[in-house]
């Protein structure tokens, strides 16, 4: 049984001798890890957080599976939901790890994967149509059949 006197802090989890605060406490984070993604391409994520206190702040943490560092962004609420787009100049060919850490009011944070578990997506390298050029090339392909098919009308 525990007491109001006994309530939980953050800077009270390793003098306490309970470790972690109750459930009811905790943000909840619904997640649903995106489809294939392409390298150099923008990567949408939105979660759904559930918080009886109030939130202070939704953060996704990034990298590309490998580097030492997490990158953060800051999850705004959209339509019910926490959305951000992690930048295309940061999603390479490999595994892309992440995580998202919701902090309430009272300060506890809920988890969807963490630094030591991230959640993960495959980041395919782009298709060669995703190219610029492959444009431009198809276009002067079709460009100079015409004009062979015009100039042998001439004749």
């Amino acid at each position: 049984c525990i007491r109001d006197s006994e309530a939980y802090f953050p800077s009270d989890w390793n003098t306490s001798p309970h470790t972690f605060p109750p459930a009811a406490d905790v943000p909840t984070i619904e997640h649903t890890a995106p489809g294939e993604y392409r390298e150099n391409k923008d990567v949408p994520l939105s979660a759904i957080v559930t918080e009886a206190y109030g939130l202070s702040s939704v953060k996704l943490y990034y990298r590309m599976e490998g580097e030492s560092t997490y990158n953060v962004l800051p999850m705004l609420l959209e339509e019910g939901e926490h959305s951000v787009s992690i930048p295309k100049d940061h999603v390479k060919k490999g595994t892309l790890e992440y995580y998202i850490v919701a902090t309430n009011a009272r300060e506890f944070n809920g988890h969807k994967g963490s630094a030591e578990e991230p959640l993960t997506l495959e980041v395919k390298a782009k298709k060669t149509d995703d190219t610029p050029a492959f444009g431009v090339i198809i276009a002067l392909t079709a460009l100079g059949a015409m004009m062979v098919i015009a100039t042998s009308r001439r004749r």
